[in-house]
């Protein structure tokens, strides 16, 4: 793997939203995401399905993440 100074790169499941939640202490920090996740399938439903889903998914869980952390703050 590429070492990148200040990055942390971390191995998730993004079509699992429980593998995803575990990774809350970690996700409450993120600033940005840089999505190049992509799942081939037969049918373009299907890809639709899965692709879009791990991109919710993520961004959802990020999303409470801060939020969850903004709330602390105030």
């Amino acid at each position: 793997m590429v070492k990148i100074p200040g990055a942390d790169f971390q191995s998730i499941d993004l079509l699992d939203l429980d593998a995803i939640a575990i990774k809350h202490d970690w996700l409450k920090d993120i600033t940005d995401i840089f999505f190049a996740a992509y799942q081939k399938y037969k049918t373009a439903a299907e890809l639709s399905k899965y692709n879009v889903g791990i991109l919710r998914n993520i961004v959802e869980v990020v999303e409470n993440a801060a939020w969850s952390e903004l709330s602390k703050k105030r």
